[in-house]
């Protein structure tokens, strides 16, 4: 290992660049053909660890983020990583709006409100599954999309 990777933030760098790019070809590969709320939903489940996969990219996540809090090296990444889940959060408010979601919403506001829905629902479901179904997932957050429209 230390042959491929000298520094252990070089192992957390590589192992963040592959989860974010095995989300990108997720999203990339999937078919928006549904009404507007339902495609955005669907989107943001790439976010969010409801199944073995996603649920190891999730861990692998928590403890990127965790390291970067000390090590330097790893805050460019977990910054541009945010601003990409961010960006999305951004996408799937601006596609609501556009699709004719109620008039008068403050996008940045309802993306920063998204965006903490999302990391929150991870987190609890990382942290506490057995509470935090995914049907419940599917229902909150279909509930708050169902707000916009």
């Amino acid at each position: 290992m230390r042959h491929y990777f000298p520094h252990q933030s070089e192992l957390f760098i590589y192992s963040m660049r592959l989860v974010a790019n095995r989300v990108k070809t997720r999203i990339e590969n999937m078919t928006f053909n549904g009404p507007p709320a339902e495609n955005v939903k669907q989107l943001l489940f790439q976010l969010v660890p409801l199944d073995e996969e996603r649920k190891l990219e999730m861990e692998a996540w928590y403890a990127f983020t965790a390291k970067s809090l000390s090590d330097p090296e790893l805050k460019p990444l977990r910054k541009e990583m945010n601003e990409g889940i961010y960006s999305a959060c951004k996408s799937a408010v601006e596609m609501l709006v556009k699709t004719g979601a109620k008039p008068g919403i403050d996008v940045l506001k309802e993306t920063e409100h998204l965006y903490a829905l999302v990391d929150g629902l991870a987190l609890h479901l990382i942290m506490d599954p057995e509470r935090l179904t995914a049907e419940r997932i599917d229902a909150v957050l279909a509930g708050y999309l169902r707000s916009l429209e």
